[in-house]
């Protein structure tokens, strides 16, 4: 039986384990077999208790019918002796009564002292043979009395192996009870191990989906991340070919028709930044005026970091190159508080025309300036400077975007939008 509860359980196990196969599970089935063997051999001690409880039991019960029938021999002798000792007595006094009476009916007085000869020889050999019978009785009697107190002590020795042999039963029936407890516990033991691998199971299939998502994602946010790095090379290249052909300083005032890079069309590219970049952000995210302030903040933060790399290096090129490397970083971390889907794809096309439009800006000899001063809560409004964004007022709430000049306290290239309050 042990045999094949522990083949049962290994076929379970090793049919639930076929599906994942690892090292943890190797190390799971081995415990699992541990414990089958252990189970065959606990099964194997109580069917040899049971045997040698079944054997002790016969043993017992065959005593028991000796002790009967001997009891039933010894009180069958005890009978006997007793009836034969009573018959003995009664045949004597038959046979000496009628023999006196014999003797007193024959007898006359002449024959008087032959007859008492007679009596007197003939009472002395029935008293010898019934002192002989009487001896003979008695030493039967003492074997029998000896034949009962071995039977006595037969009695009590197979007494005493009884008791021994209770209190081996006793003892079989407390280890059976205790290996029974050790099964019980073996099976509660496997169940949980099987419960618990079956929770493993699940969270390993749970965490192979969530890796799974996680590498889509991941693969999402590299085509991304590769789109931006292939339209910062575009626009690269193209800024090298533009600062070919950009105006000497002391032309730089001057109008080049022929300029994409010209500040009237970096303004008009501003614009629409605003007009198209910016609004796909705002329908995408939720809170108007934090999505508003963030989305300020992406513009003017680019812009800023440009102008700071390019004044801490006097090669504007190699500045650029490294203004990119930061802000490609700083677009990483941004991207990771996000959640994914439309919200990662607008801000990125968002994020990548902002720094094509910066750099133009900063292309520009003098660079295009750029009102980074966006904490004007409670300033008079200047319409000169600001369109309302959707609450018209005497006093500003709060910057929407900024305004573009043509350098710093030049002139006005682009209006900005504030939100007007009262």
């Amino acid at each position: 039986m042990g045999n094949i509860c522990r083949n049962g359980q290994q076929d379970e196990y090793s049919a639930e384990g076929t599906t994942n196969v690892s090292f943890s599970q190797m190390d799971e089935s081995r415990h699992v077999a541990k414990n089958g063997d252990e189970q065959a051999r606990l099964y194997e001690e109580i069917a040899r208790l049971t045997r040698v409880n079944i054997e002790s039991e016969e043993k017992t019960s065959e005593l028991m019918e000796e002790i009967e029938k001997l009891k039933t021999e010894l009180q069958a002798v005890r009978k006997e002796t007793d009836s034969d000792d009573e018959q003995q007595v009664d045949d004597e006094d038959a046979q000496l009564t009628s023999e006196s009476t014999l003797a007193n009916t024959k007898c006359d007085r002449p024959t008087f002292e032959f007859a008492i000869a007679d009596e007197d020889e003939l009472s002395e050999r029935n008293i010898e043979q019934w002192a002989s019978e009487k001896d003979a009785n008695y030493i039967e009697h003492k074997r029998l009395q000896d034949e009962n107190e071995m039977l006595k002590s037969e009695m009590e020795q197979i007494k005493n192996e009884m008791e021994e042999q209770t209190k081996k039963a006793m003892l079989n029936e407390e280890a059976f009870a205790e290996l029974t407890n050790t099964l019980e516990q073996v099976a509660r033991e496997r169940n949980d191990q099987t419960a618990e691998q079956k929770k493993h199971e699940a969270e390993i299939i749970k965490l192979k989906s969530e890796l799974q998502k996680s590498v889509s994602q991941t693969e999402e946010l590299r085509l991304t991340l590769q789109k931006l790095q292939n339209g910062r090379d575009v626009f690269k290249t193209k800024n090298e070919q533009n600062e070919g052909a950009k105006p000497k300083p002391s032309d730089s005032y001057l109008v080049n028709l022929s300029d994409d890079n010209r500040p009237d069309k970096v303004a008009v590219r501003f614009e629409e930044l605003y007009n198209k970049e910016w609004t796909d952000c705002y329908e995408v995210l939720s809170s108007e005026e934090g999505v508003c302030r963030m989305l300020l903040g992406v513009c003017v933060n680019i812009y800023s970091t440009y102008v700071r790399t390019i004044e801490s290096d006097t090669n504007k090129k190699n500045a650029l190159v490294i203004a990119d490397m930061q802000l490609d970083d700083d677009l990483k971390g941004f991207l990771k508080v996000l959640r994914g889907g439309k919200i990662s794809n607008a801000i990125c096309l968002y994020w990548n025309k902002c720094m094509e439009i910066c750099r133009q800006m900063i292309a520009n000899d003098p660079p295009l300036y750029m009102d980074t001063d966006i904490d004007k809560h409670g300033h008079t409004f200047n319409d000169s400077l600001y369109h309302f964004y959707t609450e018209r007022g005497t006093r500003i709430d709060y910057i929407v975007w900024p305004a573009l000049n043509l350098m710093k306290n030049g002139k006005m290239l682009c209006k900005g939008h504030a939100q007007g309050a009262k």
